[in-house]
């Protein structure tokens, strides 16, 4: 029955539903749209009953252990919170929730739970969790998805190209990307690609951010605001890319044109002031990829 309980473990097993069915949901999110949604708009509760019960009461931990609070008969709401947008779709990628059910077993679950709890948590878009915090946690979540052994961005780089290279990458120089400091825009310059001058970017402005370092200290050469928009694109696609290493029956036929769309999409200025009778540029890039694919995807069948 819908109020009856559940034991403590079915309350970990639903709320570790709760972070796949988020992050599948996420994986097909597109931004500078109207129907945009966070990963809260995934959130579960869990609330016990009890037959006799006229109260409401909330445990909360603290730091020595936990309160409670109650709320007489009638006098509690729960209030959708106002960084969680009202939007109506409710669409999943299916394909790759049915690939994480079935890694559930295996003994790479820990490691891509983990990585996606940490991409959930930086994409909730909650005033209590700041943008140092959603950088360390976007990063961390590409470590552990990537099975990273040491905290190196040398292993980070390299186990990155090896899932999300693009078809024809761009040389950094193709990118109109400056820093203030002219010796970090001539060391990301030697980078191979665009992708990887960005990924040690990120890392070092999470770096430097995670270790108390004031905002100037390290002059990046994409913002903070951009780095956690295009780590928050890439991570659901080289998610899917190690899925399908891992030997899961994963669809990455849109995951594969998405990485492709990553560097241009990088070497654009996603938060300057543009007319507004023009396309976002990310609408511009993302629309001609999506109804290929979709049409290569209808001539096969799926």
């Amino acid at each position: 029955g819908i109020t009856d309980d559940l034991g403590d473990e079915e309350v970990s097993e639903a709320f570790a539903l709760s972070e796949l069915i988020a992050v599948s949901a996420l994986a097909i999110r597109e931004f500078f749209r109207d129907d945009y949604f966070n990963r809260d708009n995934y959130r579960l509760i869990v609330q016990h009953f009890r037959q006799e019960g006229h109260s409401v009461a909330l445990v909360a931990r603290r730091r020595d252990g936990s309160s409670m609070n109650a709320w007489l008969d009638g006098s509690f709401k729960a209030i959708r919170p106002g960084h969680v947008p009202s939007v109506r779709s409710g669409e999943l990628d299916h394909n790759l929730l049915d690939a994480l059910l079935a890694t559930r077993s295996s003994l790479h679950s820990d490691r891509l739970y983990d990585a996606i709890k940490h991409y959930n948590r930086a994409n909730t878009d909650s005033a209590d969790i700041d943008m140092v915090d959603e950088a360390v946690m976007l990063v961390a979540a590409f470590q552990r998805v990537l099975n990273c052994s040491s905290a190196s961005v040398k292993e980070l780089t390299q186990k990155l190209l090896a899932r999300a290279t693009p078809s024809s990458p761009m040389p950094p120089s193709s990118c109109n990307r400056q820093s203030q400091d002219s010796r970090v825009t001539a060391r990301l310059m030697t980078c191979s690609s665009v992708i990887e001058a960005w990924i040690q970017d990120f890392y070092a402005l999470r770096g430097n951010l995670a270790h108390g370092k004031p905002d100037t200290s390290y002059p990046s050469l994409w913002s903070l605001r951009e780095h956690l928009l295009l780590g928050s694109f890439l991570f659901p696609r080289v998610l899917k890319q190690e899925l399908s290493a891992l030997g899961q029956a994963v669809e990455t036929t849109q995951a594969r044109a998405d990485i492709d769309t990553f560097e241009p999409l990088a070497c654009e200025q996603h938060f300057a002031d543009f007319d507004p009778g023009d396309k976002y540029p990310w609408t511009r890039i993302r629309s001609p990829v999506k109804l290929a694919v979709r049409k290569i995807l209808a001539d096969l069948g799926l």
